[in-house]
């Protein structure tokens, strides 16, 4: 069993997904996860689809994580973001997590910078 869970993560692992361009500024796209432990014996699958939408220069999206090998239990998490580049290494960010009743559970604004 190990060895197929094994095989398995590195078969996905190695597998691209690449997000959809759907016109009108609008993308859409998903990253899938596989990690295998081997001191805690642990496996684990996430997948994390996300959609997006470009205007003004401002890049809107929201996304959730999806524990593959336990779906049946899954609360539905959702982080909207908004993220806003002013400099070709700088960005200004704001983030707002929400559980599956759209009760917001955290909120986040920043800046990142590159260099």
């Amino acid at each position: 069993m190990k060895f197929i869970a094994l095989t398995t993560a590195a078969l996905l692992t190695a597998t691209t997904i690449n997000a959809a361009e759907l016109g009108g500024g609008f993308s859409a796209g998903a990253k899938l996860e596989a990690e295998y432990n081997f001191d805690t014996e642990a496996e684990s699958i996430t997948a994390t689809p996300y959609a997006g939408y470009s205007m003004w220069g401002i890049n809107w999206g929201v996304e959730t994580e999806l524990d593959m090998q336990n779906l049946s239990d899954e609360e539905l998490d959702l982080e909207w973001s908004m993220k806003y580049p002013f400099l070709d290494n700088a960005e200004a960010y704001l983030k707002v997590e929400t559980n599956e009743d759209f009760d917001t559970d955290d909120l986040t604004v920043g800046a990142s910078f590159k260099f």
